[in-house]
């Protein structure tokens, strides 16, 4: 967190097996003139300081905003999904090989009261709803105010997905990403789910009447799809409006006017506990065999809880 004391003091403890540590010291805005400065390091033991590694080579600067939609919070929340997310590409460098290795540093710069964090996960490249500690790449657990960053080493040639978050969904504002590289790179925003779609939210819940869980899938509530006639493309989400560590499934059936049982069309497969819900792929809804029956799109879950 930026201060304007003209001393500052800053303590920690040398973590077990760690002999190196790179210190950052930044300034908010600019300016024409030299800002000159002393640093002192104290130490129970012998200490030296030396001139950091030199810049990487290959640099990009983006500008951000988490907004009332893309503020989505810490991982705890089921809005974090919501919060900025980039491509991140990198590329063998002119006159390289593509089993050239990169390191890469990622710096997040926000309000100096705006808690921040950065993470890097293997995900191709693709917008990320909940991720396991196996596909961090970079990035801590704690946020920091104003300011967050994260490095990795050994990265090979392939696309990432950079996760910009602040803390909690209330905490909008405007933040600048700069991500260096020692290989070329390239980074885009990765659009919103549901980016250029219609979206409409519907409410309910499970009632003793309505309440078939995973035996009798027909039996938990329901509600029809109208493709008008028409091939449509279409991606569904189930949450709960309050979160409980319960499992939740979604399916699309369709119903005929022939009598014929309805026909699993889509699933979320197995259930899930995730926070982010149960979401089925982006597909293609095809129109309902006789085009007067739309597809039934069930509901299901093992517990009478209340979703969105």
């Amino acid at each position: 967190m930026l201060s304007d004391s003209p001393h500052l003091l800053y303590r920690f403890k040398v973590e077990p097996g760690v002999s190196v540590y790179d210190v950052n010291i930044s300034h908010r805005g600019s300016t024409t003139a030299d800002v000159n400065f002393t640093l002192r390091a104290f130490s129970q033991l012998p200490l030296k300081i030396v001139d950091g590694p030199a810049p990487f080579p290959y640099s990009t600067k983006l500008a951000g905003r988490w907004t009332e939609r893309s503020a989505g919070g810490n991982h705890t929340c089921p809005t974090f999904m919501n919060n900025p997310q980039y491509r991140v590409v990198l590329s063998a460098a002119v006159g390289g090989t593509a089993d050239a290795l990169a390191d890469l540093n990622v710096v997040c710069e926000a309000e100096k009261e705006m808690p921040v964090n950065v993470k890097l996960v293997r995900m191709r490249g693709e917008r990320v709803s909940e991720f396991e500690e196996r596909d961090l790449v970079a990035g801590a657990a704690k946020y920091s105010y104003g300011r967050d960053s994260c490095d990795a080493t050994g990265l090979r040639i392939a696309p990432y997905t950079l996760l910009v978050s602040s803390f909690s969904p209330r905490d909008e504002g405007a933040f600048d990403v700069t991500i260096s590289a020692t290989l070329p790179i390239q980074a885009s925003l990765i659009p919103a789910e549901g980016a250029g779609m219609f979206s409409r939210t519907l409410r309910a819940s499970w009632s003793p009447s309505e309440d078939g869980g995973s035996e009798n899938v027909l039996a938990n509530p329901r509600f029809l799809l109208d493709t008008s006639g028409k091939t449509v493309k279409l991606k569904i989400r189930l949450q709960l409006t309050t979160y409980i560590s319960t499992p939740i499934g979604l399916s699309i059936f369709s119903q005929t006017s022939d009598g014929q049982p309805p026909r699993l069309v889509k699933s979320t497969g197995p259930y899930s506990d995730a926070v982010s819900g149960a979401v089925t792929d982006l597909m293609s809804l095809p129109p309902s065999p006789t085009g007067e029956y739309p597809p039934l799109l069930e509901m299901q879950e093992r517990l009478l809880i209340s979703l969105s």
